[in-house]
């Protein structure tokens, strides 16, 4: 998990001779270069964390934007998952198969027959799906290691400059991206 503190960088004078066509290239230094990110994810809960980490592993050049000191801290709600093996219909989705590779990395705290929807009206409805909750942020930790993203700003506000887009934090922070993922509930 790498959280950074800016992503401005300072690149050194190169110098670059292709021999085959005697072209003589010179990059100068570039103060505060800011790199363009293919996406930008805001919001590090689990569906953000998730979006982040399969981005990254694809290698599409992406960061993300967490408004909390540490994701998921404190836990705002809780988590009811299906056991996969009861959900065949939808976990053969390579989309849903990725998901629980990471669900499956957290501790499952509670376990449950199905779920009870009550109704205005005194209606109760049982549905027969097993399933469980988990340590939310000890999920999000799992998914966000080795990923790249910046805690403790909030996004205030995002300009479209011609085909890219800009993300200002409260912070100071200015993220360039082709893409934006939104996530945060």
């Amino acid at each position: 998990m790498e959280k950074r503190e800016s992503v401005h960088k300072t690149l050194s004078p190169l110098c670059f001779i292709d021999t085959q066509i005697s072209t003589f290239f010179i990059l100068l230094s570039i103060d505060n270069y800011v790199p363009v990110y293919d996406a930008v994810v805001i919001g590090l809960g689990p569906a953000g964390s998730a979006s982040l980490r399969r981005l990254q592993e694809l290698g599409v050049k992406s960061i993300g934007i967490e408004r909390k000191k540490e994701p998921e801290n404190p836990v705002v709600c809780g988590e009811y998952l299906p056991f996969k093996e009861d959900i065949v219909f939808i976990t053969k989705k390579p989309s849903v198969k990725k998901a629980y590779e990471y669900i499956e990395k957290a501790q499952k705290l509670n376990i449950f027959s199905g779920i009870e929807m009550r109704f205005k009206g005194g209606k109760k409805f049982f549905l027969k799906i097993r399933g469980f909750t988990v340590d939310r942020k000890e999920m999000v930790k799992g998914m966000l290691e080795g990923a790249e993203y910046y805690t403790s700003n909030m996004v205030t506000k995002i300009t479209k400059v011609g085909s890219e887009y800009v993300v200002k934090t409260n912070k100071g922070l200015e993220i360039t991206a082709k893409n934006i993922v939104v996530a945060d509930g």
